[in-house]
Order: C-alpha cells, then structure tokens, then sequence
C-alpha cells in the first residue's frame, strides 16, 4: 500500500521495544465489508490499519481489539440511550471518549471526531464533536503539508 498521510508511523515502526504491527490488506477489506458495506475506508484510516492497526506503538487504545473497540463504542451508545445513524469506525478510546471517523464522509485524510456517549448523558460535551483531521490529530502531517 502506498502510504500518503502516515509517513511518520511509516518511519518510526519500533519506538522504545514497541513495535507497530499492521493488519494484511485482506484483513482491511474484511473489516470495510463489515463495517462500511464493502466501501473502501478513508484512505489515511486504511493507511493505520495497514501500518499498525493490530497494534501501535504511538498510544492509540484499541483495549482488546479493534474489532472489540466497535462493540464496545455501540454498547456504550445503548447504554446510555443513544444511536448513530451515520457509518462510523472507532480507532481509539480515552476514558470513555471514543476517537472514530464517520464513514460516509469522503475525504481521504478523514475529519476525527469524539464520541462521548456518557459525556453527552450526563450533558457535559454534545454526544459527536469534531477533533481535527485525522492524519494531523492521530498521528502524522500528510506528506504534501
């Protein structure tokens, strides 16, 4: 894959005795076809998952799994009485603020937003809130900046 928007994950694969570890390209498409209908991600989110999307060694918590991270995000909307109705993926999570785009946006260094379902409850922060562009704020400046 070529990589457009994380050549500084792309650079620093070992930080420390950490050691990125990506997902194959067919593990990739198989989590598009679940998540967003066979529709290719956005293209610096693919670039993660392809660089360190099992595991990454610049902070992002994925608790046990990227998978178990989107169960996790739609069990915490449930539980606090909240639905979304846009296609989302979830790709960290902080004390119960979940970093994901939205799916159906079509930019390829995608906007990053925070999902805050118990933030938004108990009516501290709004349930979605926009947190930057995704390859500036997550992790790396793309390559034409």
């Amino acid at each position: 894959m070529e990589i457009k928007y994380l050549n500084e994950v792309l650079a620093s694969p070992v930080l420390n005795t950490w050691s990125n570890e990506g997902f194959t390209i067919e593990k990739i498409i198989e989590l598009e076809a679940k998540y967003n209908k066979g529709n290719k991600f956005p293209q610096a989110l693919r670039e993660h998952l392809f660089l360190s999307g099992e595991f990454n060694n610049y902070g992002l918590d994925t608790i046990d799994g990227i998978e178990e991270l989107q169960e996790m995000l739609k069990d915490s909307l449930r539980y606090c009485g909240y639905k979304i109705d846009r296609p989302f993926f979830a790709y960290n999570v902080w004390s119960e603020q979940y970093s994901a785009v939205l799916l159906d946006e079509k930019n390829e260094d995608p906007t990053e937003y925070l999902i805050c379902p118990f933030d938004a409850k108990d009516g501290s922060n709004p349930l979605i809130r926009n947190n930057g562009f995704f390859a500036v704020v997550g992790m790396a400046k793309p390559t034409n900046s």
